[in-house]
């Protein structure tokens, strides 16, 4: 066996990744019985197989319930291939730590993973977004969809965000996927989760209040990118701390999930999910 360090990675399809993970799987089935003298003996299982990657980045290439061909390769030429289907999708950003951007993706197994040759590189001209031009803008339902930014407010000293979207992938095996576990694509979900300084806490959004959310995650004008979620409906707030001997600053942590639909004055109003392109996509609905 030879050795090498991850510095020639990357994921076909995918730029600025930091790194990729894979795990493969088989339920092995064993078995006990009156003639295994008290032992136990194994027969195949159905295979399986999951992973995710990280990037620089808030606008990643694929979304959940996406099928994509997963392509990792150690340095350009071996590695993992396979047909995947996107889990999430959660990008994350810190403004107090003035970090880059990051996106992590997860998917599993919809085809059969093969080991060995893959040809794959990253010839995108890196160009990661800071943090520091992130924001959080709020404002409550009305209709028609409003512009940003309009009447929209901005939500004061968030120090950090993440945007989580998810799919829960229902999964079967039958007498066509060649003993693996395959999977279809399943519902939308998103949350939001804000961590912020505040003096008062009679000034965070409260449990139940729905809004429409931009998350703005380059703030620059001759750009000005963002994800718009419409609507977010606040549930917990924790973390609502006072650290008397440290001190520390006080601040608490809001949690929201997304609902793609609310009543607006009377009337039930649909939601959308449009990314943070510069020609931007409706996620959702689709």
């Amino acid at each position: 066996m030879s050795t090498i360090s991850g510095i020639g990675g990357n994921v076909d399809g995918h730029g600025t990744v930091r790194n990729w993970i894979v795990d493969s799987d088989v339920d092995i089935q064993t078995f006990s019985a009156s003639n295994t003298k008290a032992g136990t003996g194994a027969v195949d299982g159905n295979t399986d197989w999951s992973g995710s990657f990280s990037q620089y980045g808030h606008l990643p290439a694929v979304f959940p319930g996406n099928s994509f061909t997963f392509q990792g390769t150690i340095e350009g030429t071996l590695g993992l291939t396979g047909t995947a289907l996107v889990e999430s999708v959660t990008i994350n950003v810190d403004i107090e730590a003035g970090s880059i951007i990051e996106t992590i993706i997860t998917f599993a197994a919809n085809g059969v993973l093969t080991k060995g040759a893959v040809a794959s590189g990253d010839s995108t001209v890196p160009c990661p977004p800071s943090s520091l031009n992130a924001e959080i803008w709020t404002q409550a339902p009305v209709d028609p969809l409003p512009a940003y930014p309009g009447a929209f407010v901005k939500m004061a000293d968030v120090r950090n965000f993440s945007l989580a979207f998810t799919t829960t992938n229902p999964t079967f095996a039958s007498s066509d996927t060649s003993g693996g576990i395959r999977r279809a694509a399943g519902n939308l979900a998103a949350s939001l989760s804000v961590e912020v300084y505040t003096a008062d806490f009679s000034t965070l959004p409260t449990e139940n209040l729905v809004q429409d959310i931009v998350a703005v995650v380059d703030n620059v004008p001759a750009t000005n990118l963002f994800w718009r979620l419409r609507f977010i409906k606040w549930g917990s707030i924790s973390n609502m701390t006072v650290d008397i001997e440290t001190p520390g600053m006080v601040g608490a942590t809001l949690e929201g999930i997304f609902t793609g639909f609310t009543d607006i004055g009377g009337t039930c109003e649909e939601g959308i999910i449009v990314d943070s392109g510069a020609t931007p996509i409706t996620r959702w609905p689709v």
